[in-house]
């Protein structure tokens, strides 16, 4: 018995002793078999990187796919059971306007311009024509106006909502373009113009937004053309600088109309000038105009004795006026017995551009006759 147990401990002893010997320190370590449905994985040892052993794929560590965490923004309740990234509900005031379950809650109402408080508002659409939309306290808002658009209305969260570009609202609200006399207003730059002035009318002062204002028949500043002012006693008729005419002018006046009182058409009658109807067409002292044939004025140098059907010819010691010179006083000398100037009357003669007209009194004496040529 004694020695059965002695042989028994020999045997123990040096089984443990092989053993020891197999795992002596600096030996490799034995790879570990693979055992019936085992992974056959090991753990790293001392130097290893830590990473963690990826596991199930539905967790909120591992949500589809390794490392790929589950952390929807702004959202409470985060749920990758399914493997997708999912939560319960937003954190007010967040919302949820992608639709893209596991970013979560990506808006914010309060300041977001696509989706300002609501994900349907969309400031770029509900306040249009602005250089850059905004959204403030959830309501939309904006920078400034686009280039020729402006508020009208006052209310910021619509935007800019009219052009001011049209002839109703030129270069800002209400102000209207309407150039006179011209063919058309454009605003199409926002400035106040015009397509064209009308017929005779012209556009001198540089300014386009009162057209043309320059009435170029008439006006004694730019007749005719711009910057073309009549001077002095000058007025623009017709497109042309003249000289104003004398009211006289169009006023009424009697007429010389027959030959026998002209320097050549002498019938040898004698008759005299002093007093109404004493000779044919003397009307007493007034305004009278030689025409027809008559002539067209009174002689300027003396007519021949009996000359104009009378004794003693009458003729205008001087020369006639210019339209500018007005009513001017001259003296008719009327020649007789030797002297041009026998006998003489103060009149007036005024130039009325195409005819002359003439103040005669009554003769001094007869037979005296005031003569046309």
């Amino acid at each position: 018995m004694v020695r059965l147990a002695s042989l028994s401990l020999l045997v123990a002893l040096g089984g443990f002793a092989a053993c020891s010997l197999a795992n002596a320190p600096g030996d490799p370590a034995p790879a570990t078999a693979q055992g019936a449905g085992g992974s056959g994985a090991t753990s790293q040892g001392g130097g290893g990187t830590g990473a963690h052993d990826c596991g199930p794929v539905n967790t909120l560590v591992d949500c589809g796919a390794c490392g790929v965490p589950c952390a929807p923004a702004n959202a409470i309740g985060a749920d990758c059971s399914s493997g997708s990234c999912d939560y319960a509900a937003c954190i007010a005031p967040a919302q949820d306007c992608d639709g893209v379950r596991a970013n979560g809650c990506e808006s914010d109402p309060a300041s977001d311009p696509a989706h300002c408080g609501a994900c349907i508002n969309d400031c770029a659409v509900l306040a249009p024509n602005v250089e850059q939309p905004l959204c403030t306290a959830g309501t939309c808002d904006y920078t400034v106006c686009a280039p020729l658009f402006e508020s009208c209305d006052g209310v910021r969260s619509n935007g800019c909502e009219r052009p001011i570009n049209t002839p109703a609202d030129c270069g800002g609200c209400g102000l209207p373009c309407s150039p006179q006399n011209t063919v058309g207003a454009d605003c199409s730059s926002g400035s106040c113009g015009h397509l064209g002035c009308q017929l005779d009318w012209q556009d001198c002062d540089g300014v386009p937004d009162n057209g043309c204002e320059s009435y170029r028949l008439s006006d004694n500043q730019h007749c005719g053309v711009c910057n073309n002012p009549c001077v002095g006693a000058e007025s623009c008729v017709n497109g042309s600088c003249q000289t104003a005419l004398d009211p006289q002018c169009q006023a009424a006046y009697f007429q010389f109309t027959l030959g026998e009182r002209n320097v050549n058409g002498s019938t040898g009658d004698a008759w005299c000038d002093s007093g109404a109807g004493a000779a044919p067409e003397w009307q007493g002292a007034g305004w009278y105009r030689y025409t027809a044939a008559a002539g067209s004025q009174m002689p300027e140098s003396p007519p021949p004795e009996y000359s104009c059907s009378t004794h003693a010819p009458g003729w205008l010691n001087g020369s006639h006026p210019t339209v500018a010179e007005g009513q001017v006083a001259r003296t008719v000398c009327f020649n007789w017995g030797g002297s041009a100037c026998a006998w003489s009357s103060a009149v007036t003669v005024l130039n009325c551009a195409s005819f002359y007209l003439y103040y005669l009194p009554d003769t001094p004496t007869c037979n005296l006759r005031y003569c046309g040529s």
